[in-house]
């Protein structure tokens, strides 16, 4: 009877460092497998697994090569098997392993842990199975393999025929092609003699560009001259400047002990102004207030002319008239004559005596 293998069991919590043996496999086994129980802080509660739909085991061997498995989950269980193959445990010794849970964002967790792979003490060699998948192909195609190389086989030597026979034409057309060569190297040896020809008169056209380069010489050795020449004017002006530029420091310098002055000066002038505006605030509000003064008596003495002499006038028009008819009506009476005397107060007062059956009117 075959018994089903036990598995290796691994704890993995999301949050707490976890507590593990070290389990130990058999190189070559064909039948390892690892249990891994996931818990949150401790708890095995259902439906953990729901947040991670990817869960993987990396194996890295003792000659740092990795493989990796995906796990399946176990159905009703916070658990995840993993069912390794001959390549993780090809090789004896330590083996680094990891417990990845990949949420669908990504990576979310993982674990480490290690296990140790003993010889197998059979001595039989078992082939990986990536070796085993080599030999296969070889045992079974093999025949094709054979075939494919045997019309490979045939084609090269096919193309060797083509080959010999595309050689012997080239060497045809190579000795007809000879004369048409020999000619065109005739032609070249022609055009290089008229080359030569034209060389020589370049030549003697350098020489006369050699003398035109004497004779740029030679000005250029005059124009050096007369830019020293400039060069000590310009010294020359360079310590005038410098003199004039002292002259100018000393110019500012005075200038510079005539600004407190100046500041003071200044300074004063405003104080005078601000008096100056003062006395003419004061002035202009005298002469608003004379103004007013001014138009008050205008406005009094229009009245006096306009509405208060007429006034008078007519007052004095009607009671002359009124006296006058007074003294006609008296007279037609013939109560007694009375008589009227209009003159100055002065003319008044100088009459000794008063008659009484005079009326007298004093004018204004």
């Amino acid at each position: 009877m075959i018994t089903k293998p036990v598995p290796h069991i691994i704890e993995v919590d999301l949050k707490q460092e976890t507590q593990y043996y070290v389990p130990t496999v058999t190189q070559g086994d064909t039948a390892t497998f690892f249990l891994v129980r996931v818990t949150d802080d401790g708890r095995s509660d259902q439906g953990l697994l729901d947040n991670f739909p990817t869960i993987t085991m990396t194996s890295e061997r003792p000659d740092r090569k990795s493989f990796y498995v995906l796990g399946e989950r176990v159905e009703g269980t916070n658990g995840v098997m993993f069912h390794l193959g001959t390549d993780e445990t090809l090789l004896t010794g330590s083996v680094r392993a990891a417990v990845q849970l990949y949420s669908v964002d990504g990576r979310n967790t993982s674990a480490q842990f290690r296990y140790e792979v003993d010889k197998d003490l059979t001595g039989e060699y078992v082939p990986s199975e990536r070796e085993g998948s080599l030999i296969e192909q070889v045992l079974v195609r093999g025949p094709e393999i054979m075939a494919e190389a045997e019309a490979a086989t045939l084609a090269a030597i096919k193309a060797r025929e083509e080959l010999t026979g595309a050689v012997n034409g080239a060497l045809a057309d190579l000795q007809a092609d000879k004369k048409v060569a020999l000619d065109e190297m005739s032609t070249a040896v022609t055009e290089a003699n008229t080359a030569r020809d034209g060389a020589n008169a370049a030549a003697t056209r350098a020489d006369g560009a050699a003398d035109d380069a004497d004779s740029a010489a030679y000005l250029a050795n005059q124009t050096k001259e007369e830019t020293e020449t400039v060069r000590q004017n310009t010294e020359a002006e360079r310590l005038a400047t410098s003199e004039e530029r002292e002259a100018t420091e000393m110019v500012r310098s005075s200038v510079e002990e005539l600004i407190p002055q100046t500041e003071q000066a200044r300074d004063g002038a405003n104080e005078a102004g601000e008096f100056a505006t003062e006395q003419g605030n004061i002035a202009q509000q005298q002469s608003a207030d004379q103004l007013q003064q001014i138009g008050t008596v205008a406005v009094q003495m229009a009245y006096i002319q306009e509405e208060f002499l007429p006034d008078i006038a007519s007052s004095v028009a009607e009671t002359d008239q009124f006296v006058r008819q007074a003294m006609s009506d008296h007279n037609e009476n013939g109560v007694g004559q009375i008589r009227l005397w209009t003159g100055t107060l002065a003319e008044y007062d100088a009459i000794p005596e008063k008659d009484d059956s005079i009326l007298y009117w004093v004018r204004g």
